[in-house]
């Protein structure tokens, strides 16, 4: 059995790590973390304690007993602009047991089942996102006051302006070794997209989450702001996460999405026809997933079966799917769709609660 801690230990004194980011992700995938000297390693493999229900919805009370979120070594990654610190993934456990509210075990688990089907699940992510400022009477504008074109899809001036930006995290990217092969200005002003390769699931599910915190942090740096928040701005085309999904033969490393001898002449593999029907037939209630944030709702409806039009529509999708049902889990109140449902439907609710400006400049004196 290879020594985990001293292995970490010597790969850390090796990179002159000062200081650890135990990381987990709640629901909505937002990142949180505990600092932890290097010098105490031996007390963050044991697990970094949390007070779950202060981090995020992840199944706790506050009469719950403290999440333990213990690092995956394999997570291990160097924060490039911050020398001396590296973030470790980690997967949550509560009384020594895994606790089943944690999306990335939720993950693991399905990468699992796929594996013992012989299948490696792989993912590219393409991650679009706005750099943004936040005007001081509030709201937010362009960061690029010059990024008026009508036509700013891959406009070179939109491109140049951000470049220490875009290249700094492009540099970033390989130098933690995840082969950044474009960096483009996207369909709206304001709006890019930086692209890396795939890997299988869990990875490319750590290196987005790690990708975001990165690109935050830089843009902060430089007085700006990143949203990857879906629809920023009514008048622009929304941001997306466009998620590059295969399966592979976990024994020969085959793809298993190609066939030459495809009927239709497209290449695709039985299997393959089988994946993107199970994605047109779930569609509706992944919607639920895939609607982080009240706003995209505006996501265009797509697809041979219509998407829910709110997220409160696309949460009852949700719990009425038993496919979904069963591959999410069980909770030690039942099952993980219900309590994300719930979640969701009281976020739904939220944002309807909120009276908009639109609401005001309609109703206020038209009766």
């Amino acid at each position: 059995m290879p020594d985990v801690e001293a292995e970490l230990r010597a790969r850390a004194e090796s990179d002159s790590v000062e200081f650890f980011f135990a990381m987990f992700v709640d629901m909505h995938g937002k990142p949180c973390a505990k600092m932890i000297p290097a010098t105490a390693l031996d007390v963050l493999l044991g697990g970094a304690g949390f007070a779950g229900f202060a981090a995020g919805p992840m199944g706790q009370s506050p009469a719950d007993p403290d999440m333990i979120a213990v690092p995956d070594p394999a997570s291990y990654t160097l924060v490039p602009w911050q020398p001396g610190l590296a973030v470790l993934q980690c997967d949550i456990q509560v009384e020594g047991e895994p606790w089943p509210y944690t999306p990335r075990l939720i993950l693991k688990g399905m990468v699992e089942k796929a594996r013992e089907r012989g299948y490696v699940y792989n993912v590219g992510c393409e991650a679009e996102y706005f750099l943004v400022r936040r005007r001081d009477e509030g709201g937010i504008e362009l960061a690029d006051p010059l990024d008026k074109s009508g036509a700013p899809c891959y406009d070179a001036k939109g491109l140049t302006r951000m470049f220490d930006h875009l290249s700094t995290v492009s540099r970033y990217m390989n130098q933690l070794g995840w082969a950044n092969y474009a960096n483009d200005h996207e369909d709206a002003n304001g709006q890019f997209e930086q692209n890396f390769a795939f890997s299988d699931a869990l990875t490319s599910a750590d290196r987005l989450i790690f990708f975001r915190y990165m690109v935050h942090t830089i843009a902060h740096r430089a007085g700006m702001a990143a949203t990857f928040m879906p629809k920023p701005f009514e008048n622009l085309t929304g941001s997306g996460l466009h998620l590059h999904s295969s399966l592979w033969d976990a024994q020969t490393g085959a793809e298993l999405f190609t066939d030459s001898a495809d009927p239709r002449g497209l290449d695709l593999s039985q299997l393959a026809y089988q994946y993107i029907g199970g994605l047109i037939e779930h569609g509706p209630a992944m919607a639920a997933d895939n609607l982080h944030v009240v706003p995209a709702e505006e996501v265009a409806r797509r697809g041979i079966r219509v998407l829910p039009p709110t997220l409160l529509h696309a949460a009852d999708e949700l719990v009425t799917d038993d496919v979904l049902r069963a591959a999410l889990g069980k909770t030690p109140d039942g099952d993980y769709v219900d309590y994300y449902a719930k979640i969701k439907r009281e976020e739904f609710h939220t944002w309807h609660s909120v009276v908009s400006d639109w609401e005001t400049e309609r109703y206020l004196t038209l009766f």
